[in-house]
């Protein structure tokens, strides 16, 4: 019997209704039964004699030709009917060779997922129909529902809150107490990070048939499998918790909970990779240790004489090389302080055992490499063992992590906190004396300049020397100029705060991050792209509004409701996601072919015609495989902050701000009344707009600093000669009251000596208590008028800044040597902004030049 007419190797989807309008269906041609007692469909044109206006029999021709289908059919002279059951051919079916998955593209895969998916929403599944008799129902179960799925990427956001099966205990080195949902997402990521095991694969999805069997389905191929395809698991993720809700304790107490996890060599197919220490490379005769001991280069280099001289190692090296592979076997951090104070030669020699693995490259194969060439092999590349974790913040936030260790946790969490200027460590200490190597993103992205990782290979094997007691050396030739010691670690755990910055791949900072040796990524944002934003907590949308929660299993389902479709904008989402799962975490499959996410994800839910149904189920089952979120109603059961309310503070106004807002309001009333309001002298003529927003743009300066630069007594001539032209036309009451109490401010603002000198700076003085004043008089830069008047003394920033720093270094000065140096930094500024003035009337009389030529 052909493989392809045993019906029980396929999946009995349902039965297809066709109706005829003759009073008796025929068929062309004998049919032998099939299995299941009807007659085998045809896949040539001799078909059932019915009508067919919509092309299905021509559909299922072309479907059953070409192997996606097989199907029999029963007619049903009664009620006029043909009865088609569908039988779905999987992929992977026994025996076929893979002849299924050889099929072309163009001319039988793209037509045929059209017709699938016409095919899909038409079958019924109904035990009457598929039995051969009428409906038993009027509302007809589909074999794949057309639902309506109009959530966007925001509500798919909103994933079920994780649920570990096992909560992590109290956490040595935590000074803070975890609320119970922190603890649930830090449980989920260590879950995670330790699971070894396949998931199955997100983008399938199950197909049920007739008689319970389930199949699985990939919408965008349309591939359709008896088993669901299983894909290793990503050690890591992304956590993107809402803002506000404490992800970076989060991330800390992941950190302690898996101190004393030691990184696991890299895995390769055409090399064992074992876990080593100096000692055990050098001095163990193990079959481990010979072997690895081979990997070393041989032609033209001479091991040094520490390789050749094996021995038997003592009891005191086994432990050193054991405590150092097996760390959280003993808790080795906990351990620490014994071991120093009893035997600190010891614990240097512990330290300087660090282990690492012998990286070798897959062989190559072209004719052009190196060592065909004649030149001497490659020898491996040492990449250090470490318990160590990676984070990158943004500049902006270094300090307030770095703030946060301090708070959160005890000093059993080693941390370089590695500034802007500061070099980085060999990467032997960097891989062993600290827990946390905490970077800026501009620091992490001047060590990606160093990644001329060739230059590791050519290292020959470490030959320094060790002390006499044990064999263990104090390694410090592993430097290379060209390549950053972050590239010779095999580290633990990368976090990227802010890792949305990791959804541009072509920058050197992406390329960085890909390139390093890392077991575990973690990608830490409230907001991993541009409208995701987690601004909730807090905000108590979730109780005020109840009724607006979007219920999971929800998908705004009806017939009678349009799908909507996704507009070409939200695809830069898309993009960022797919660029942080596969550039960054590495998910499979993507980071294997650069185009998977976007052919099997993206494209589908961007159809012209809309997604199609479960393509939105793909989506959000490959975002809940590596995002770890709680919802907010569920934070808010273990927190419950008050309302977030509005109030609005009214400040008060420094009473120098006063006379410089009242002596502008005074220049537009003059300007309001002697303009008559109206015509372009009016300043609120539509002519002048661009002077009104000069104007208000120095309104709004004055409730800060503003400096008045115009000629002060020109706004007192003007506005004593509208009161007199006031006067000449009879103008009214309320003209006169604006006039005159407009002349009275400008009079106040020019007969005060502290404002006037100021409105010669443009510093923002503040106001100094206690201060001498003859340190005073010899500091500031106000006249003497104003001078006598400043009571408390008024100095710029500039001077006290200066000031600070002086007497900072200078304790012990005497008043007159302070007031010295004052007057040195006044002759300094005045110097400097005689040179501002240069240069601004030479910027004018070149832009003069220009115009007149």
């Amino acid at each position: 019997m052909d493989l392809y007419d045993t019906l029980c190797n396929f999946l009995p989807a349902g039965t297809l209704t066709l109706s005829s309008s003759i009073s008796s269906v025929h068929f062309s041609g004998a049919r032998e039964p099939a299995e299941d007692g009807w007659t085998r469909f045809p896949a040539d044109s001799d078909a059932p004699a019915v009508q067919d206006a919509t092309g299905t029999l021509e559909s299922l021709r072309f479907l059953v030709r070409h192997r996606f289908i097989t199907a029999t059919f029963y007619a049903q002279e009664e009620h006029k009917q043909l009865l088609v059951r569908i039988y779905l051919i999987p992929w992977d079916l026994p025996g076929s060779k893979g002849e299924l998955r050889r099929r072309d593209e163009d001319t039988i895969l793209r037509p045929g997922r059209r017709r699938l998916k016409d095919l899909f929403l038409r079958i019924r599944q109904d035990r009457s129909l598929w039995d051969g008799n009428a409906a038993s129902t009027t509302a007809p179960q589909f074999f794949w529902e057309r639902t309506v799925d109009n959530r966007s990427l925001l509500d798919i956001y909103e994933l079920p809150s994780p649920a570990p099966t096992k909560l992590v205990e109290e956490l040595p080195g935590l000074r803070s107490t975890l609320y119970a949902y922190q603890r649930r997402t830090v449980s989920t990521m260590v879950a995670r990070e330790n699971y070894v095991g396949s998931i199955e694969d997100p983008l399938y999805l199950p197909l049920c048939g007739m008689d319970g069997k389930t199949y699985y389905l990939q919408p965008a191929t349309f591939e359709i499998v008896m088993e669901r395809p299983r894909v290793t698991s990503v050690p890591g993720g992304i956590l993107c918790e809402e803002l506000g809700t404490g992800k970076t304790v989060m991330t800390l107490a992941l950190i302690l909970a898996t101190l004393d996890d030691l990184s696991a060599p890299e895995e390769a197919y055409h090399e064992e990779r074992v876990p080593m220490t100096p000692l055990s490379l050098r001095h163990f005769h193990t079959a481990a240790a010979a072997a690895e001991r081979d990997k070393l280069p041989k032609k033209g280099i001479l091991p040094p004489p520490a390789y050749r001289d094996v021995g038997i190692p003592s009891l005191a090296e086994i432990m050193v090389h054991q405590l150092r592979l097996w760390p959280n076997a003993v808790r080795l951090h906990d351990q620490e302080d014994v071991i120093r104070s009893r035997c600190l030669h010891l614990w240097e020699s512990l330290r300087s055992n660090v282990p690492f693995y012998l990286h070798t490259d897959p062989p190559r194969d072209d004719v052009g490499s190196y060592a065909s060439r004649g030149g001497s092999p490659l020898g491996p590349k040492m990449m250090y063992l470490t318990t160590a974790t990676l984070a990158v913040v943004p500049d902006n936030l270094q300090q307030q992590w770095a703030n946060e260790i301090l708070k959160h946790c005890t000093d059993l969490l080693r941390v370089l906190d590695v500034g802007a200027k500061d070099e980085l460590p060999d990467a032997p200490v960097l891989a062993s004396d600290y827990d946390v190597v905490l970077m800026s993103h501009s620091r992490f992205s001047r060590e990606a300049k160093k990644k001329k990782v060739e230059d590791l290979f050519s290292l020959p094997p470490c030959s320094c020397a060790a002390p006499w007691n044990l064999r263990i050396p104090r390694c410090g030739c592993s430097r290379r100029d060209h390549v950053s010691p972050l590239l010779q670690i095999r580290w633990k755990r990368l976090v990227v705060d802010e890792g949305h910055n990791t959804a541009e791949k072509r920058t050197d900072y992406a390329i960085f991050t890909k390139l390093l040796s890392v077991e575990r990524r973690w990608i830490v944002t409230g907001t991993p792209t541009t409208n995701l934003l987690g601004l909730n907590f807090g905000s108590g949308d979730e109780l005020q509004y109840p009724d607006d929660e979007y219920e999971e299993g929800s998908t705004s389902g009806g017939e009678d409701r349009e799908q909507r479709r996704w507009h070409r904008s939200e695809r830069d989402d898309f993009r960022k996601l797919g660029t942080m799962f596969a550039e960054f975490l590495l998910m499979r499959p993507f980071t294997m072919d650069p185009m998977a996410f976007s052919k099997l994800v993206t494209d589908p839910v961007f159809d012209p015609e809309g997604p199609f149904p479960g393509d939105i189920r793909v989506l959000s089952q490959v975002m809940a495989s590596v995002m770890v979120r709680h919802r907010i109603e569920d934070v808010e059961q273990d927190v419950r902050l008050p309302f977030l309310e509005h109030s609005t503070i009214l400040l008060d106004m420094d009473p120098y701000a006063v006379k410089t807002y009242n002596l502008i309001q005074a220049t537009i009333a003059v300007n309001a009344v002697d303009s008559e309001r109206r015509d372009q002298d009016y300043l609120f003529h539509a002519r002048n707009a661009g002077h009104l927003q000069d104007l208000v743009a120095n309104i709004s300066h004055v409730m800060f600093w503003h400096v008045v630069d115009n000629s002060l007594e020109e706004r007192l001539i003007n506005a004593e000669r509208c009161l007199r032209n006031l006067e000449e036309r009879n103008g009214s009451s309320e003209d006169f009251m604006l006039i005159k109490e407009s002349i009275m401010h400008l009079r106040s603002a020019m007969e005060d000596p502290v404002w006037l000198g100021l409105q010669a700076h443009y510093h923002c003085f503040h106001r100094v208590i206690n201060l001498n004043h003859k340190v005073f008089d010899g500091w500031s830069m106000l006249p003497d008028a104003a001078r006598q008047s400043s009571d408390p003394p008024l100095l710029p920033p500039m001077v006290l800044i200066k000031l600070r720093d002086f007497i900072t270094r200078h304790p012990l000065t005497k008043v007159p040597e302070i007031v010295a140096m004052g007057q040195d930094v006044l002759k300094q500024e005045q110097r400097w902004k005689e040179f501002e003035a240069l240069h601004n009337r030479l910027k004018k009389k070149s832009s003069k030049d220009k115009r007149e030529h």
